[in-house]
């Protein structure tokens, strides 16, 4: 039986070294697959992150719309006090005072814009990071799928390996037993 089993043992061959291939193989496919798994959750985590980032775009851009819309109306309001003022001091609207009107509704009218500027800008931010946590997704997803195409080289040669030692006569399933 020594003699069965001295193939098995010497210098890494035999079943034992089968069966380290078969280990080691099995070890490296697993830690790829979990690699794989990683990079798989990363790619969900960063499509979760964009669509937030799509919503707190729109938000945004609500908000700022209806930011916009409150300004508007105090600045009428605005110029409705001020006609009420000038009427209730004998003025006319000619003149200084239809300046100071005009240059007051301007007023109003640019602090509206820049409400809405400011809201596209905000805006804008958010898809940008949306369009970078999409990129992330999709780099991840190309990544998990690339490390189980090796996961599957691996546990392949590990295989073609064990195959080619067992038809070699390295396998030591029964060289040596001839001895004697």
């Amino acid at each position: 039986m020594a003699t069965a089993l001295g193939g098995m043992g010497g210098g890494g061959g035999g079943i034992f070294g089968m069966l380290g291939q078969i280990f080691q193989a099995q070890g490296q496919m697993a830690a790829m697959q979990q690699s794989a798994s990683n990079a798989r959750a990363e790619a969900q985590a960063a499509d979760y992150n964009a669509q937030v980032a799509r919503q707190n775009a729109t938000l945004a851009r609500q908000q700022f719309a209806e930011e916009e819309r409150r300004q508007r109306i105090r600045g009428a309001k605005d110029m409705g006090r001020l006609r009420a003022a000038y009427g209730a001091s004998g003025l006319t609207l000619e003149g200084s005072p239809m300046d100071v009107l005009e240059e007051s509704a301007a007023t109003a009218e640019l602090d509206a814009l820049t409400i809405r500027h400011r809201g596209e800008l905000e805006a804008m931010g958010f898809e940008r990071e949306a369009q970078l946590s999409e990129f992330r997704a999709r780099n991840a997803r190309s990544q998990a799928s690339a490390i189980s195409r090796q996961a599957g080289l691996v546990g392949l040669s590990g295989l073609v390996g064990m195959a080619s030692s067992v038809l070699t006569g390295g396998g030591g399933l029964g060289g040596g037993a001839s001895a004697g």
